[in-house]
């Protein structure tokens, strides 16, 4: 073994080879063949005979071949567990982050799996996992073989923190923000925490730090009673561990943090939802009476033949505050979730040619051509008439203010998808149109394309929003096509059909959908 070399003796007794094993069983003859691995001798096998004389050379070349696939034999088996290791210690990895994935509203069923995998492939017999807790830590999860001791040992460590010192594995990790190993705790002179090894009678001991942006937040334990070193792969996998113990800690953490912003988001919003309806109701009662007496001053204003031109203004303020008013109304009843609907069936082209009447002065005024596209067997709808009405003349309104000189087309159609009818009204424009980064805020409350338009064509964006929510309450939508310079498609796409509650998005609350008559439909 120390020559790595072949030796073979005719004569034990003359060559003075002989030992305690030539005594006893009396062989002359010893033909001894390495076991080569690379350049080392893993092993050998010898070969005796009682009579001194010399192995045949066939024979020795059948021993070498004999040497050569043990080695190879013995290469596999290692190579084999080593990979059964391996694959043990993936799989333990993968599923504890299937765990980690799938639990986080659970942070203790999956450290306790984590402290499970650990003893189960370190070949250990006790895990704990302690978490920081300002200046100490304290046990939060462990697992075990020997169910007593190791309910005793739990049991212990409960009312006992641990503090940052050296006279414990885990105090020493987190000192040091390293893996701390001690094949002997007995023989450890600084251990002092021998009430916990005597209960649960642990000799190694292996300690993991949980590292989070360089700060020590907990400690993974592992020990054994035997002293016994743990393994560098051993070692390595306890790492491993205590670094998804951190991902599951902080999983956690987080998820809590974002739940916790999300309560105090809807809090925020209910409140603001709440503020918004009563104070645009305390506007509303003021407004009105302006508007109202404002109207009659005109009228007599007309009937002596004065200037009305002041008083328009005043009146046209007055409309255009009323209605923004009540946008912010509506927003604020779909947010809260006390919107309703009130459903009736209605036939769609006289709502299309009375909403283009609507904006047909409008439309003149700028400059553009109004055209109206229904087929003549359009039939009827079973929606919300005024929210359906209100959204159209939003869309085209809007259509109108963002186009001079050009042309707005309002195209309605029936089609069938998956066995359900469906109506579809596009109201397309050859205005300024829009970029795609500008289309991503479009539908966003209180938000325009960008500040220039704002300037320019003035509102506040909740039309574009209110309508949108209008037609997912409904069960359909609005979307937009859009280029610079090349104009804006805006299509409300419904169910014939509205037969069932839908929230719409954003909502805090449900909205209710009632038919004309009041009486809910679901």
């Amino acid at each position: 073994m120390r020559e790595r070399r072949v030796v073979h003796e005719p004569d034990v007794l003359v060559s003075g080879g002989y030992s305690e094993l030539q005594r006893t069983s009396g062989y002359r003859s010893i033909l001894v063949v390495p076991m080569m691995r690379d350049d080392a001798a893993i092993g050998a096998i010898a070969v005796m005979q009682l009579e001194p004389r010399l192995f045949p050379k066939a024979q020795v070349e059948l021993v070498q071949n004999f040497a050569a696939q043990a080695v190879i034999a013995i290469e596999n088996t290692r190579l084999l567990n080593e990979l059964r290791e391996s694959l043990q210690q993936q799989t333990a990895t993968a599923d504890l982050l299937k765990l980690i994935s799938r639990s986080a509203f659970d942070l203790k069923a999956v450290l306790d799996t984590l402290c499970e995998s650990a003893v189960r492939l370190c070949d250990a017999d006790h895990a704990w996992l302690f978490q920081r807790d300002g200046e100490i830590f304290r046990w939060v999860a462990s697992f075990g073989h020997a169910l007593e001791v190791h309910a005793r040992i739990r049991d212990y460590f409960k009312h006992r923190p641990v503090p940052v010192d050296r006279g414990s594995i885990t105090g020493r990790v987190a000192l040091e923000a390293r893996v701390v190993h001690v094949p002997d705790v007995l023989t450890d002179k600084e251990y002092t925490w021998s009430g916990a090894q005597q209960i649960g009678r642990y000799r190694a001991a292996l300690g993991a730090p949980l590292l989070r942006e360089g700060t020590v937040v907990g400690v993974l334990f592992v020990a054994k009673t035997v002293p016994e070193p743990f393994t560098n792969k051993q070692i390595e996998l306890v790492t491993t561990f205590g670094d998804q113990a951190v991902i599951a800690i902080e999983n956690v953490r987080l998820f809590d943090e974002i739940q916790n912003k999300s309560r105090q988001l809807a809090e925020a919003s209910q409140h603001k939802s709440q503020f918004l309806a009563n104070m645009s109701h305390e506007l509303r009662t003021p407004l009105n009476a302006i508007i109202g007496v404002t109207e009659m001053l005109r009228e007599d204003a007309e009937a002596l033949k004065q200037d009305t031109e002041p008083l328009d203004r005043v009146l046209g303020a007055g409309r255009h505050l009323l209605a923004l008013i009540n946008d912010i109304l509506d927003l604020s009843k779909i947010e809260a979730g006390r919107m309703e609907l009130q459903l009736e069936t209605f036939a769609l082209i006289p709502v299309i040619q009375e909403m283009a009447k609507t904006i047909e002065p409008m439309a003149t005024k700028n400059g553009n051509r109004l055209v109206i596209e229904c087929p003549e067997d359009l039939s009827t709808i079973h929606a919300d008439q005024i929210r359906f009405r209100q959204s159209l003349l939003n869309l085209a309104s809007n259509a109108n203010k963002f186009t001079e000189k050009g042309t707005i087309t309002i195209a309605a159609q029936q089609e069938q998808e998956n066995g359900r009818d469906w109506v579809t009204i596009a109201v397309a424009d050859t205005g300024i149109g829009m970029t795609a980064e500008q289309m991503v805020r479009l539908f966003q409350e209180f938000s325009q394309a960008d500040a220039s338009t704002t300037r320019k064509y003035g509102g506040t964006g909740l039309g574009l929003a209110i309508s949108k929510r209008f037609c997912q309450m409904m069960g359909g939508d609005i979307t937009v096509e859009s280029e610079p310079g090349r104009g804006s498609t805006f299509t409300i796409r419904l169910p014939k059909i509205v037969d069932a509650p839908v929230a719409a998005p954003a909502q805090t609350g449900e909205a209710a959908l009632k038919t004309s008559q009041g009486r809910p439909i679901a």
